[in-house]
């Protein structure tokens, strides 16, 4: 079997949050999983959705696998940088507000797919072909 792999980088969402989908979707196939992204009413499983089609483009038509065997091997997810913004308060400070990101990749895997052999005919060579006497008036 072979494995596909698809990554969003800098999804603006808590690295824990995504990690939430993880068990529902690992070792399901391609349909399965994405019904049940479908019906799930987070943030996080919009993006999966997203990240699990875009792999499934890339099994499809880059890897040449067939789309019914494909099965969801893993979501990983790590942690991005945060992105800093600042918050006025009183007295002349500033609090800190730390926004998450994070770096999701999901692995695929799935059989080739079977092209059916089909038959050469050979090519003429120029000796081969007849020539057709030219038309003089």
């Amino acid at each position: 079997m072979k494995q596909v792999r698809a990554t969003a980088k800098y999804v603006r969402i808590s690295a824990l949050k995504m990690r939430m989908l993880r068990p529902l979707i690992r070792g399901k196939s391609l349909v399965q999983a994405k019904s049940v992204l479908q019906f799930t009413p987070r943030k996080g499983a919009r993006i999966t959705m997203r990240l699990l089609s875009s792999a499934q483009a890339n099994a499809v038509n880059t890897h040449n696998l067939d789309e019914k065997s494909l099965i969801v091997q893993d979501l990983m997810v790590d942690q991005g940088p945060f992105l800093k913004r600042y918050w006025p308060r009183s007295r002349g400070r500033a609090e800190m507000i730390r926004r998450p990101t994070c770096h999701a990749s999901i692995v695929l895997k799935g059989n080739e797919l079977k092209t059916a052999v089909t038959e050469t005919k050979p090519v003429k060579t120029k000796a081969e072909t007849e020539t057709k006497p030219s038309k003089k008036q």
